[in-house]
């Protein structure tokens, strides 16, 4: 099937269709939706085979479609309760083999609902349905088997009563909306079986004839009187389904010249007559050159109509008892599960490919970021390494003030900076103690027995600086550092516990002097020790 025919009703692939009567059968090989040749023979599958052995040898590889003729053919209108989208399928093909449940082929398809006077055809809005079956008779069977031997693909199964309702329609005035019911009726003499009669109601199938003719009444008198008679026989039966006088109904025989000039209008109860010879109708209908006006016969016409629509209408489901060689419907079906196959291998490339070309994006990315991480903790490192003070020291004195700020909250940093702005690197400290009690946890003995002794007490040890040589500058220096330390601690009581020399009642002064040739700040040459306290309030 061509990429065209995917988006038009019209068929362009070259294909056979065979269309078979229980007479004769009628072999045409159609290109472009034109028959290019035909072929007749016989109904008899055995006699046929070598006979049409050389038609199909024009083109071995075009599809053959069977489009039945017979006589035998089944027709059931059912209504069927309205079901989801999911149910219909399961319930329509259990009803189906309800009806037919014998060896035969079997399908269906919607028809028209009335619904206050209007039909209609959406298949979603209708839950009536005609269920056809033919039965597998020795005939059917038979052609079925030569189908499976030939080298040319089979298409399927085909039904010509519901693939030429379209035909009819080509032919005829075309339908208006309206509440009155109208009728349509095609009538053609078919070489394969005999007089074919459609009838459509509203555009739907409503019924189909076929009446056989006599070969030795077979003259233009007798064909056009055997035309009349099952026309208006036809006529006569659709009364039982709802006609009256008064619907629009109009006909199309299609005939001969020699048969249309016997036929008379005034015998026919049709509103509205067309009389066209097969010629015509290809002409019209742009089907090629069927075949000129004699003979009479409509068979070509039903076959290139069938062969230009790509649209089938109905396909028959063919069970195990028809013969079909597995091998075949491999054979037949392998390059279409093939070019499925390969399309969706094709589509999970694709989508792996891609996947493998974000995965690599993102490695890239992951990279790049984990490059700049390392470039900035080598730069802090840097950093770091470049700062006055140890990182380490800093963590654990900022420890230290965490632990001292509990309850108390005593700032160590602050007491930190009141002592270097007092002793301004001229003194050493050579021991810091600081001491936090609270009150406020604990038992309530215990906060009895600690309400005295609790509160805050700084206790530092200084060696002064080794400039100072004598007793009295010594306890001059501490004074003046005492001082210093009461106005920066404005809220804490300040009192030197130990003085850099002793003081006695004789007023005698004694102290620690000493000299060395060194700085040591460990054994200074004097040394003091001050306590800063505050007590809880």
């Amino acid at each position: 099937m061509s990429l065209k025919s995917l988006f038009s009703s019209h068929s362009t692939e070259p294909q056979f269709v065979l269309s078979l009567g229980d007479e004769n059968a009628v072999l045409v090989y159609c290109v472009d939706g034109k028959a290019k040749k035909a072929w007749l023979s016989s109904s008899d599958y055995e006699k046929s085979t070598d006979n049409f052995k050389e038609a199909f040898e024009v083109n071995p590889d075009a599809p053959v479609y069977l489009l039945l003729d017979i006589h035998e053919q089944l027709y059931r209108d059912e209504v069927i309760p309205i079901l989801n989208i999911f149910d219909k399928a399961k319930v329509l093909d259990r009803h189906l083999y309800s009806i037919f449940p014998g060896n035969c082929l079997h399908s269906y398809m919607p028809i028209e609902t009335e619904k206050n006077g209007f039909f209609l055809s959406s298949e979603n809005k209708t839950n009536n349905y005609l269920f056809i079956g033919v039965p597998i008779s020795d005939l059917v069977k038979g052609w079925l088997g030569i189908m499976d031997k030939i080298h040319n693909p089979f298409s399927g199964t085909y039904l010509l009563p519901v693939e030429s309702t379209g035909l009819v329609k080509k032919l005829l005035p075309k339908l208006k909306k309206s509440k009155e019911p109208c009728w349509q009726v095609l009538i053609g003499y078919n070489i394969a079986g005999g007089i074919r009669q459609i009838v459509l109601k509203n555009g739907y199938l409503i019924m189909t004839r076929l009446t056989q003719i006599n070969p030795e009444l077979s003259s233009s008198t007798n064909c056009a009187d055997e035309i009349q008679r099952n026309f208006n026989a036809t006529v006569s039966y659709i009364k039982r389904k709802g006609y009256s006088d008064n619907d629009k109904l109009d006909a199309v025989f299609i005939t001969s010249d020699t048969i249309r000039k016997h036929i008379k209008d005034s015998d026919t109860e049709t509103r509205t007559v067309t009389i066209m010879t097969p010629e015509q109708v290809g002409k019209r209908l742009g089907l090629g050159n069927i075949s000129s006006s004699e003979p009479p016969f409509c068979d070509m016409i039903h076959a290139v109509w069938f062969a230009a629509n790509s649209r089938k209408k109905l396909r028959f489901r063919r069970n195990m008892a028809t013969g079909k060689s597995l091998k075949k419907t491999i054979v037949q079906f392998a390059p279409y599960v093939l070019a499925v196959i390969s399309i969706v291998s094709i589509m999970l490339v694709s989508m792996s490919f891609i996947r493998i070309v974000k995965i690599r994006k993102s490695t890239t990315n992951i990279k790049q970021q984990i490059t700049k991480t390392v470039e900035m903790a080598q730069e802090n490192e840097l950093l770091l390494n470049r700062l006055p003070y140890s990182a380490s020291k800093i963590r654990e004195i900022m420890s230290l003030n965490e632990k001292l700020n509990v309850d108390r909250q005593i700032n160590l940093v602050e007491i930190l900076s009141n002592l270097e702005e007092v002793l301004k690197n001229e003194v050493v400290i050579s021991n810091l103690s600081i001491r936090a009690e609270s009150i406020k946890n604990g038992s309530v003995r215990r906060r009895r027995s600690l309400r005295k002794k609790a509160g805050t007490a700084i206790v530092i040890t200084i060696n002064l600086p080794n400039y100072i040589l004598t007793p009295e500058k010594a306890l001059s220096f501490s004074d003046e550092i005492e001082t210093q330390l009461e106005n920066v601690f404005t809220d804490y009581k300040v009192e030197m516990i130990r003085p850099p020399v002793d003081v006695f009642s004789n007023q005698t002064l004694q102290g620690r002097a000493g000299v060395k040739t060194e700085r040591d700040y460990t054994d200074a040459e004097y040394q003091t020790k001050f306590k800063i306290s505050k007590d809880e309030l």
